[in-house]
């Protein structure tokens, strides 16, 4: 399993004096480099009281151009899927999809952003501190323009990989919200296919999604 936060105070990538220098450097690279990708993902939620955690799981494809295929298995029967255009997600216990259409890029939550390439970190944040612990770097980000949405934001990357372990952050309920990423390998022609969608039979459709369904992407 990844390994999110480190209590390490000292980053010594690549031999950097300055390690926040050096983990903006290995940021920006993985993001620019993410491509396509398969794995493993945990999407936790913890209340700002920490009285409950909601957690799920599964397997997550992605492609270039803004495409994902979000698989679950807990809950099992949810699925996710953009084909860069437009996003569905499908819930089997309730036979009901939902669908609508990619936002702007700017309005991308931040960890879409990061997991498709459409950022490049070291412009949309600062780095307030880095560390590194068995090959993961964390990195403790700001944002240099305010976000309501998203704070105290942290990002784990793989050293030699390249590629992201795992997002942490407080939304604007104060939730704490975690991502981990696990399993992964990089896979530079996946099958066009895991990225369409079409609702079965006798599913119910809705077309406009509120703000929370959004915050799936």
């Amino acid at each position: 399993a990844a390994i999110l936060y480190s209590t390490n105070p000292a980053l010594t990538t690549r031999g950097q004096d300055d390690p926040c220098q050096a983990a903006m450097k290995l940021l920006d690279e993985a993001v620019a480099g993410f491509g396509s990708w398969e794995g493993r993902f945990t999407h936790s939620v913890y209340s700002d009281a920490e009285s409950y955690a909601e957690t799920e799981e599964g397997k997550l494809f992605i492609g270039k151009g803004g495409k994902m295929r979000w698989e679950y298995s807990a809950p099992k029967g949810k699925l996710a899927v953009s084909d860069g255009r437009t996003v569905w997600l499908y819930v089997a216990d309730e036979k009901r999809a939902y669908k609508l259409k990619i936002p702007p890029q700017k309005y991308l939550p931040v960890p879409v952003r990061l997991l498709l390439g459409k950022t490049r970190p070291s412009k949309e944040f600062f780095c307030a501190a880095a560390s590194v612990e068995k090959g993961v770097v964390t990195i403790e980000l700001g944002f240099k323009e305010k976000n309501v949405a998203c704070r105290r934001l942290e990002v784990a990357v793989n050293e030699n990989e390249k590629t992201i372990a795992g997002i942490r952050y407080i939304d604007e309920f104060d939730n704490r919200v975690e991502f981990r990423f696990s399993e992964g390998k990089k896979n530079e022609k996946p099958d066009p296919a895991i990225f369409s969608f079409t609702p079965p039979p006798g599913t119910r459709i809705t077309e406009e999604a509120d703000g929370e369904l959004q915050g799936q992407f």
